[in-house]
């Protein structure tokens, strides 16, 4: 397993600054989360050059709000941006793009066939479209994203353990081993941070959390996780990664 963190942690620093920080502290994974550190065209180089002296891994997670909104103007641009944003990932060398459907009902068929080219030319980018699963109570935050990943082939899952702890708290999500085992085959990496249920909070990792993640990596039943942490700041950050940096040793 690799440990990653978001570009959504704040160190203080702005950008290529702070990105260059995270690989100083000997992060081996990063991702950009493009709503804290926007990525340009001429961040590519840099992006590229990073990755080459650190040996580094990438993923991006999507700007992206409105996909499927009802107002058709508004889900047309939030379309093109996002093949924009798999162009860009494709070109610093991300693994995976991340992104939410925010829609509270199922999609219709329509959308479907948006989302199935949208996961053609991530393929054709050589880049994993995943989605993440949601913190609202909409059905991307549900028992429906079983049903979901089993229909729509090609498209992998960021598991949100923080978002998952919410939906387990409101009764979205029934039962927790029955929704790993429907979809561990898709998840290729976690976004790890933790909450109380109520609130999605992205604190640090506490004992209970520990715990919670070893009962779902134990699920899980793979050692090709990536588990990237995302916290709002860089100490709460630094504390889920000496959390991980212990349970991952059990997976060497």
């Amino acid at each position: 397993m690799i440990i990653g963190i978001s570009t959504s942690a704040n160190n203080g620093k702005y950008n290529q600054k702070r990105v260059l920080d995270f690989a100083q502290r000997g992060f081996r994974h990063l991702e950009f989360n493009n709503k804290n550190t926007r990525l340009r065209a001429s961040d590519i180089k840099f992006c590229r050059d990073l990755k080459k002296k650190y040996g580094l891994s990438y993923s991006l997670h999507s700007l992206t709000q409105d996909l499927f909104c009802t107002d058709q103007l508004l889900a047309k641009a939030e379309l093109e941006f996002l093949i924009g944003e798999i162009r860009m990932a494709s070109l610093i060398g991300c693994q995976h793009l991340i992104f939410h459907i925010v829609k509270k009902a199922a999609l219709t068929a329509t959308e479907k066939k948006r989302l199935q080219t949208l996961i053609k030319i991530a393929k054709k980018n050589k880049v994993k479209l995943c989605l993440e699963n949601n913190c609202s109570r909409g059905v991307f935050a549900s028992d429906y994203l079983s049903q979901f990943f089993a229909e729509i082939k090609g498209l992998s899952f960021c598991l949100d353990i923080g978002h998952l702890n919410r939906s387990l708290y409101y009764g979205l999500i029934a039962n927790l081993p029955a929704f790993l085992k429907a979809n561990g085959q898709k998840i290729v990496q976690i976004h790890v941070h933790y909450n109380n249920g109520l609130h999605d909070q992205h604190n640090a990792l506490n004992k209970k959390g520990e715990i919670y993640l070893k009962d779902i990596l134990k699920q899980l039943k793979t050692k090709n996780l990536l588990l990237v942490i995302e916290n709002k700041k860089i100490s709460p950050a630094l504390q889920t990664r000496k959390i991980l940096k212990k349970i991952i040793k059990n997976y060497e």
